[in-house]
């Protein structure tokens, strides 16, 4: 899931990201997910979820260096006075307000979201691109749509191959061990079969520390009984 959340993280096009980000909700909430015409502005509704009473806002920086707190607060302030405007207005019911986002929410705007829900009593939460990974993960259909995110299901693969690998080494590793410190018999070799149509007196030989194969032993002449049974 990091090479998937990572891939995300880079995405600079807000059309892309939106366009991520509706097609898996769409695929996780197929009947009561609510998407939005963009060509008529979405007026701070990015997408409803109505069993739950959800309003979604999407956001990415076109540029990574934008990035930062005050930038980050000042969207949120931004969307959420429009969600609020869409609740007073009565166009929407909304009970809680999700801000959808391709990077990780520092602790300060954490804060910062705590005291808006506060003080308009609106359950406020993030989904940030670790959980829209998790999301596309289990709809491998959505992933499928974006070129961007081809070559990761590759990816992944090589990954869970490399984990099996190192599985199979451990477990290689282990019994190793434990044979080793298992006491070693000296050889031994069995007598198994005289088959009296046997020609010239042919000794049939199991042997037990060459991997259980047979062998032919000739003699002479005929086994005597301490041959017969040599341990």
């Amino acid at each position: 899931m990091d090479v998937l959340k990572n891939q995300l993280n880079l995405i600079t096009s807000p059309q892309l990201w939106t366009d991520i980000v509706r097609s898996v909700l769409a695929a996780e909430y197929p009947t009561d997910y609510e998407a939005v015409d963009d060509s008529v502005g979405d007026q701070g509704n990015d997408g409803y979820l109505r069993k739950e009473k959800r309003l979604y806002a999407r956001h990415c920086f076109v540029k990574p260096a934008q990035k930062t707190n005050a930038a980050i607060k000042r969207k949120i302030k931004d969307d959420f006075e429009k969600a609020q405007k869409l609740k007073i207005d009565a166009s929407k019911e909304i009970e809680k307000w999700t801000f959808i986002c391709n990077y990780d929410m520092p602790s300060e705007v954490f804060t910062y979201m705590e005291k808006l829900s506060e003080d308009t009593g609106i359950t406020i939460n993030v989904m940030t691109s670790d959980h829209v990974a998790n999301l596309l993960i289990q709809h491998p259909e959505v992933r499928k749509r974006f070129d961007i995110l081809q070559h990761i299901d590759i990816a992944s693969d090589v990954d869970e191959m490399k984990a099996d690998i190192k599985k199979l080494i451990v477990q290689s590793s282990t019994t190793e061990e434990s044979r080793a410190a298992e006491p070693t018999n000296p050889p031994s070799m069995i007598m198994c079969a005289y088959p009296e149509n046997l020609p010239s007196h042919e000794r049939k030989i199991l042997n037990a520390d060459m991997d259980y194969q047979f062998a032919i032993q000739f003699a002479d002449k005929a086994p005597s009984e301490e041959d017969k049974v040599k341990l």
